[in-house]
């Protein structure tokens, strides 16, 4: 019984490291350049929250009557919900191409799977 690197060159296994070395370069890229949108997206977010819990403390503040707080809080609310449920959808959207992009180290080369004509 013959194992598949016997019929090899002596080259054959230098290549696959370095094959293998230059997909992991280009998928350690493709996810630091992921997370890095990730970082920024979540940055903006904690910025567009700041700002509106700065707008509700004001509009609390400027508020005479308790029906007009109400009124501001139930409109920060309103925008809060639904803006974590963009940012759910966003999480759950990262999570997926960042576990696509990691997986592509382990799959084989498109062109080892592919046979090649003659």
């Amino acid at each position: 019984m013959t194992t598949q690197f016997e019929n090899q060159t002596p080259f054959a296994l230098p290549k696959a490291v370095q094959g293998f070395a230059q997909r992991a370069f280009a998928v350690q890229a493709e996810l630091a350049e992921n997370l890095l949108q990730a970082n920024r997206h979540w940055a903006d977010q904690m910025h567009t929250e700041w700002e509106e819990t700065l707008a509700l403390a004001r509009r609390i503040t400027g508020s005479e009557t308790a029906a007009e707080k109400t009124e501001a809080v139930q409109a920060w609310l309103k925008g809060a919900a639904e803006r974590g449920i963009k940012e759910a959808n966003y999480a759950a959207d990262v999570a997926r191409r960042l576990g696509t992009i990691e997986m592509k180290l382990f799959s084989r080369e498109q062109a080892a799977e592919t046979p090649k004509a003659a």
